[in-house]
């Protein structure tokens, strides 16, 4: 299978998958239709993740690889991004808060760890060769502080994809939304 239809197959699943867990949370009552806007749940735009990715793939990175690169997904809930980074070639991990989340993306991406707690204090962004977050918190101060430190706790030359508040200290834009830090 070529990896354009790979992406497809991924991507289709994961789309399957997020809607019919959310549907089923939903009528569970275990995620309300209007609980985005407590915590949420948003999905960054397929079209504009693929970009970002295809731009960390262009830049070389991956040849320079020792291992298997790492991506952690910040914010995780059902894992859909981990499981297209998985098929990118990605040894991938996640951080949410929600255990009906985390337990639905251990479900998507067998095998994938899955921390569980606040993003704040998740000790290992250091180990990451890419950390994906789409806004974990809805405070934007907040979100700006948590980026922040990821920032700080990050290695040097990791790849930052973080869409929603882009660090600018000790960073590199590769691509929109992309950083690297330096």
């Amino acid at each position: 299978m070529r990896e354009d239809q790979a992406l497809d197959a991924a991507h289709a699943t994961a789309l399957m998958l997020q809607t019919r867990w959310v549907l089923s949370t939903v009528r569970q009552g275990v995620v309300g239709e209007g609980d985005q806007a407590t915590y949420g749940y948003f999905s960054f735009p397929w079209d504009a993740w693929m970009k970002a990715m295809g731009a960390i793939q262009s830049t070389g990175f991956w040849p320079l690889a020792r291992e298997q690169p790492r991506f952690l997904d910040v914010g995780c809930a059902i894992g859909e991004k981990m499981s297209l980074a998985r098929n990118l070639g990605w040894d991938v991990a996640g951080i949410e808060k929600e255990p009906e989340y985390a337990k639905a993306a251990r479900e998507l991406v067998p095998g994938a760890e899955v921390w569980e707690g606040d993003a704040r204090d998740f000790p290992d962004y250091g180990l990451f060769d890419c950390i994906y977050s789409y806004r974990c918190y809805v405070d934007a101060m907040v979100q700006k502080a948590f980026q922040a430190d990821v920032v700080r706790d990050a290695k040097l030359g990791a790849f930052l994809f973080l869409p929603s508040c882009p660090p600018l200290l000790r960073c590199e834009l590769v691509a929109t939304d992309v950083w690297r830090k330096l």
